[in-house]
């Protein structure tokens, strides 16, 4: 079986992306669980937000210890210490602790808790206009491995509700699978393989494989976070590979009538999964859908 230089070249480009790629993902420190809160209602408003955790020690967060002074998170004289002190001797719903962190969520109207988040909270908000804080009654709890939520605030009164939007996902979700079947498709022609047949071979397993693909990865990045759902995509690859090298490898020769041999099939496999998989990474920071 010859191919052209440009089969030849692509090819090699493809793997070595595979290669370089892990190298990269490795080194970065990757995303860590986390709590955003949108808030609405308090707009135009001066106003400080923490959330009170049902732990009185959380990773580097924990209560000020009057009997330690020295190792409270602000002291006399600096900027936030008023709006601190505010914080520190509010007497929060039993069971509940302020972690002596806070945000001026004024501009933004959001607060990130982006380390050690409490698992279990109340949302509180200080308006220094009128010294006021209000409260949430209920607890709340994270349910993924980034949380979101939006906070309405009525009167004295926080209602919070979950804040991923699951039509936008879901077409996000699809734009993904259309356009890693187009990917492989374009390999596809690249290869010179243009027999109708084949082509709605390829669409099929590609169908097939990219939904039980990206279900699996949705749910992986969704309750165990976008690092871990990165590397289950490559292992995921590897195992579509198999897939997709064992059906070509035996179907290509039958539907091209010997035209194309099986081994050609199994190099298109290789180099259009090397070809999703890079395009796959490139969109889960693009998409928010799939991760």
């Amino acid at each position: 079986m010859k191919l052209s230089p440009k089969i030849r070249f692509t090819t090699l480009i493809f793997i070595t992306l595979i290669m370089v790629l892990p190298v990269y993902i490795y080194c970065d420190a990757g995303p860590k669980p986390s709590d955003t809160i949108a808030i609405h209602g308090l707009e135009g408003q001066t106003y400080y937000t923490t959330l009170l955790s049902s732990d009185k020690y959380l990773g580097p967060y924990s209560i000020f210890d009057e009997e330690y002074p020295e190792e409270a998170w602000y002291h006399e004289g600096e900027d936030d210490y008023p709006i601190y002190k505010k914080f520190v001797d509010y007497t929060p719903p039993e069971g509940y602790y302020f972690l002596q962190f806070f945000r001026n969520t004024s501009q933004d109207h959001r607060l990130n808790w982006t380390y050690f988040p409490p698992n279990e909270y109340k949302v509180l908000i200080y308006l220094p206009q009128g010294e006021r804080f209000i409260v949430s009654s209920e607890a709340y709890s994270n349910y993924a491995f980034a949380t979101r939520y939006v906070a309405t605030v009525e009167g004295d009164e926080i209602i919070l509700t979950k804040g991923y939007k699951v039509v936008k996902e879901a077409l996000s979700l699809i734009g993904r699978i259309i356009l890693t079947i187009l990917v492989e498709v374009g390999i596809a022609r690249l290869f010179k393989i243009r027999q109708k047949e084949l082509i709605r071979l390829i669409v099929v397993v590609n169908i097939v494989t990219q939904i039980l693909l990206n279900v699996l990865l949705n749910f992986t990045s969704f309750y165990l976070g976008k690092l871990l759902a990165i590397v289950l995509l490559f292992l995921l690859e590897m195992v579509v590979f198999i897939i997709e090298a064992t059906i070509y490898g035996f179907t290509f020769k039958r539907l091209s009538q010997g035209e194309i041999k099986g081994g050609k099939g199994i190099l298109y496999a290789l180099a259009a999964n090397s070809a999703s998989l890079l395009v796959g990474i490139i969109l889960a920071f693009i998409l928010p859908g799939m991760f």
